[in-house]
């Protein structure tokens, strides 16, 4: 069964509900607005099983705005017929330096009530 999970963490299972979902947006909020994929990199796990990763940037003509998204899908290969078997989309957030990260997860980590570690 196929699964997507979107950028607010919701899960959608099937190919039905994933089109339902797909048809709300495209004539409602995302009207009119077009998207650029940018495949970014493929690592195939078998020959019939890969790992991609696409950028996209978004425009929505009605108000103008821009998103930037990655997905990573896998997908997978049977009979000579391809398809996407996963599927999840994060937005794009401005870069963080590496220390930050660090830092931030500490914090968050010695916060935690977790016994010291020697």
């Amino acid at each position: 069964m196929q699964t997507i999970v979107v950028v607010d963490g919701m899960n959608m299972k099937g190919r039905a509900a994933i089109e339902k979902g797909h048809t709300a947006i495209f004539s409602t909020i995302y009207k009119e607005s077009y998207n650029v994929g940018t495949v970014k990199r493929i690592r195939f796990l078998r020959p019939d099983v890969a790992v991609v990763h696409i950028e996209w940037n978004l425009a929505v003509r009605t108000g103008g705005e821009q998103g930037h998204a990655i997905n990573t899908m896998v997908m997978t290969k049977e009979s000579g017929k391809q398809s996407i078997a996963a599927f999840q989309n994060m937005p794009i957030q401005a870069q963080r330096c590496y220390a930050q990260l660090f830092l931030i997860f500490m914090i968050n980590f010695i916060t935690i009530d977790t016994p010291p570690i020697l």
